[in-house]
């Protein structure tokens, strides 16, 4: 290997190396603590976690005992963020929580399906989309008590800024579901997608109050100078 070709598989390597530090250590390239706190402390995102905890623990759970466990350290955790703990605010901390969360994704209990999307869209990381976007599929056996935790994936899906799912968000703004149109119209919202502004606006008739609600902020918030 010639000198300079060395000099420069070299020069390569060390600025690959320091991305991936930066990254880890929620550099430029990555998320900083200041970011990731600010996204909890966003009063709108606040709301959401508020809204979806609630469900969480008033839900009626076939094991009770279970959901307390599993809500008890989310609880702990959102305070100590919104106290600024610097604990919390590690980056192995926050990839914790993050890890954590995405596992109940998959949980048997509709309102922890719910919370870990609102969670993860709160968190801001667009590595989860694909995890949330599960929750969009299709799913049997669903007929008795209507899903809800497929809104709450489409408001996360916004959050995180993942414009591919934007087709599907669009379809689910004509569910029989007012779940599905109003956390379609609040994640279409999320990604500014103006294109489809004329379709939201429809849903300002909406027989559903919490649709038409929905509706209002998602066009708010596509007027809004992004953050």
């Amino acid at each position: 290997m010639g000198v300079h070709l060395h000099r420069r598989l070299l020069t390569v390597t060390a600025i690959v190396i320091s991305s991936l530090s930066m990254v880890l250590a929620g550099g430029p390239m990555g998320q900083s603590a200041a970011e990731f706190r600010a996204r909890w402390t966003d009063e709108r995102n606040g709301k959401l976690v508020m809204g979806a905890l609630w469900v969480a623990s008033h839900y009626e759970h076939a094991d009770e005992k279970r959901v307390e466990e599993v809500l008890g350290p989310v609880h702990l955790y959102v305070e100590a963020v919104g106290r600024g703990d610097g604990a919390a605010l590690d980056q192995e901390s926050i990839k914790a929580f993050k890890e954590r969360v995405s596992g109940l994704l998959r949980d048997e209990d509709q309102s922890l399906r719910a919370l870990a999307a609102v969670l993860l869209g709160v968190c801001g990381d667009k590595s989860y989309a694909s995890r949330i976007a599960v929750l969009l599929e299709p799913r049997a056996g669903l007929d008795v008590v209507p899903p809800f935790d497929r809104g709450r994936a489409a408001i996360a899906l916004g959050l995180v800024g993942a414009k591919e799912y934007t087709v599907e968000l669009v379809k689910l703004l004509k569910s029989p579901n007012s779940f599905d149109r109003s956390g379609a119209a609040i994640g279409l919202g999320a990604l500014r997608a103006t294109e489809h502004e004329r379709a939201i606006a429809e849903l300002l008739n909406d027989a559903d109050d919490s649709v038409r609600e929905a509706a209002k902020e998602s066009l708010a918030m596509m007027r809004e100078t992004p953050k």
